[in-house]
C-alpha cells in the first residue's frame, strides 16, 4: 500500500489505514446542514498534552482525513458558543500545536467512536447508520440453481 498524507496547518501528516468508521447523519446539533455521510478519524499526538494522546473527530466522507482537525484552527475564532471556541483553541494551539504535534491520523476504533458519541449526544441523536471499522468480507454467493431447460435433452 502506498503512503497517504494529509495536511494539518503547514504540516504533512501521514494517514495510516484505509477503512474508517462510517456514519450517516440525517441532521446534526446545528441542524440539517450537518446531514451526510461521515468518517471518524483519530489524530495521534507525538507527545501527550494533559494526558490526551489522541483526538477523534468526524469529517464528511469526501473530504481529506485531516480536514476536520485543520478546521479546528478556523473554528477557534468562529464557533459558537464561546466554550466551543475555547475547546477548539486548546486543541489547535496546545495539543496539535498547529499540526506540529500530530504524528499521524488513523481510522477511529470502536472505543474512540463510543467516547465521541458520549460527548456529542446532540449530534448522535441524528445518526441513522454506523459501520465500525473495515467492512467484513461477505461469503461468496451460492451457485445459481440449475435452469429448468438444462434437464431437457
Amino acid at each position: 500500500m502506498t503512503a497517504r498524507f494529509t495536511r494539518i496547518g503547514r504540516h504533512r501528516i501521514p494517514v495510516k489505514g484505509i477503512h474508517p468508521t462510517l456514519a450517516t447523519f440525517v441532521a446534526g446539533a446545528r441542524g440539517l446542514q450537518e446531514r451526510g455521510h461521515y468518517c471518524f478519524w483519530t489524530a495521534v499526538l507525538k507527545r501527550p498534552v494533559r494526558r490526551e494522546r489522541t483526538c477523534t473527530a468526524r469529517a464528511l466522507v469526501l473530504l481529506p482525513a485531516g480536514e476536520r482537525f485543520e478546521r479546528m484552527g478556523r473554528e477557534m475564532l468562529t464557533a459558537r458558543p464561546k466554550a466551543a471556541r475555547e475547546i477548539y483553541q486548546w486543541w489547535w494551539q496546545a495539543a496539535f500545536q498547529r499540526g506540529a504535534n500530530v504524528a499521524y491520523i488513523r481510522p477511529a476504533t470502536r472505543a474512540e467512536v463510543g467516547r465521541w458519541a458520549a460527548t456529542h449526544g446532540a449530534d448522535m441523536q441524528h445518526a441513522v447508520r454506523l459501520v465500525i471499522g473495515p467492512p467484513r468480507r461477505l461469503p461468496p454467493p451460492p451457485p445459481p440453481p440449475p435452469m429448468a431447460w438444462e434437464g431437457y435433452g
